[in-house]
């Protein structure tokens, strides 16, 4: 857990550390798994989640409450993300998503309608279900981690991201024709997982 020095500190300061650690600690584990998803790395995530709760814990009193603290933390880590990792692997991170429709259009199964991934379905280890996700590009990564992994609403996830539901949407629906793709490759490679989709 976090903590802060109570010493040689002011009582308006000393309230503010108290709000901070009423209000946003208890958010600290379900951040470090967001983070731990995003990287896809343990030293990553932890160095992730302490410079989130350093920023949130400077510019606390611009904490906005009409989207509450812990959309408001999600803002902030995402941020933080994207000016310290993301910028990094941006080029490497590219992909045609032309390319991967069409794989995605070969793989899948032949009958007409819809389908949709069950991660659940896919015996293989979390880590490994964390480094297949972590390389999907990271405005598709972050929706698949928050609707699929971490179960959130599209509306807190629409806040979380800043973006409206219909970008969700739309995000998400190809975030999960690209995992399909990659989950593939590694039953391919690997031989030992399940039928990997499900008929809606």
């Amino acid at each position: 857990m976090l903590a802060f020095p109570l010493s040689v500190i002011t009582s308006e300061e000393r309230k503010l550390n108290e709000e901070f650690q009423l209000k946003a600690i208890p958010h600290l584990d379900e951040l470090y798994d967001f983070a731990y998803r995003v990287t896809g790395s343990s030293s990553n995530a932890g160095a992730l989640l302490i410079e989130t709760f350093r920023r949130a814990y400077w510019f606390w009193a611009k904490l906005d409450e009409r989207i509450g603290c812990k959309a408001w933390l999600f803002r902030i880590m995402r941020n933080t993300y994207t000016s310290i990792y993301w910028k990094k692997t941006k080029k490497s991170g590219e992909v045609n998503y032309e390319d991967i429709l069409k794989l995605y259009e070969s793989l899948k199964p032949s009958s007409t309608g819809d389908y949709i991934l069950k991660i659940e379905n896919y015996n293989l280890p979390e880590n490994e279900l964390t480094k297949i996700i972590s390389t999907l590009p990271y405005d598709f990564r972050i929706v698949i981690i928050l609707k699929d992994i971490l179960g959130h609403s599209y509306d807190d996830i629409a806040d979380f991201v800043d973006v409206p539901i219909g970008t969700v949407r739309s995000r998400l629906y190809r975030a999960r024709k690209m995992l399909f793709v990659s989950l593939k490759k590694y039953a391919a490679d690997n031989d030992n997982l399940n039928n990997p989709a499900t008929k809606i």
